[in-house]
């Protein structure tokens, strides 16, 4: 997850395994990306708003990189991901 900075570049905030969710702010449902491009495309986007929580996993889920990698591994290759697992430090 990135955020836009004051010289108009990207600073990362969080990555996998942190845990990143998506809500409803007005039902306090989750919502996916799908939920999100259907409500643009349908012009209801204005209705919207998105609430995002995140939660910083214990650092002892990046104690072995090779086991990360590998329960992560599945997800990416779904995804069509081919590149390597990349470290960024959390900042609060």
């Amino acid at each position: 997850m990135s955020v836009l900075n004051e010289g108009n570049g990207f600073d990362c905030i969080a990555t996998a395994p942190c845990i990143i969710t998506m809500y409803d702010e007005a039902t306090g449902l989750p919502l996916t990306n799908a939920d999100i491009k259907e409500a643009v495309d349908n012009g209801a986007d204005d209705e919207l708003h998105v609430m995002l929580g995140i939660v910083e996993t214990d650092e002892k889920w990046w104690n072995d990189i090779d086991a990360v990698t590998a329960a992560w591994q599945p997800y990416w290759e779904e995804a069509g991901y081919e590149g390597e697992l990349v470290r960024y430090p959390f900042r609060k």
